[in-house]
């Protein structure tokens, strides 16, 4: 899912979670618009909880995309989305910022 104009409230993302599950996804991934402190505690919100039933990716886009990817790794996500190259996505970190920051995708600490 990709909600790109803002983060839903944490109840629409369970519940496209818990559609996810019904229909036999291992994953649901959600991409959600994170241009405030209130959209990113919303996602992180959403993750941290544990309630939909199935593993959770998720990120933000956005003015605080790059953090939101840390955080939601930290906070539990299943995957994290770097670019190989230069991103056209607002808050995508590259490979080699991930690398630098001493953080090797798959390989988070929690």
């Amino acid at each position: 899912m990709h909600y790109l104009s803002s983060t839903p409230p944490s109840g629409v993302l369970r519940a496209r979670a818990h559609l996810a599950r019904a229909h036999g996804a291992n994953i649901f991934k959600v991409a959600t618009r994170t241009d405030t402190p209130a959209e990113l505690a919303r996602l992180i919100n959403f993750v941290t909880k544990a309630e939909a039933g199935v593993a959770i990716s998720a990120m933000g886009i956005g003015k605080l995309g790059a953090i939101s990817r840390l955080l939601l790794a930290c906070a539990g996500s299943a995957l994290v989305y770097v670019s190989l190259g230069k991103s056209d996505i607002a808050g995508q970190m590259s490979l080699e910022q991930f690398r630098a920051l001493g953080i090797a995708p798959g390989r988070l600490k929690r």
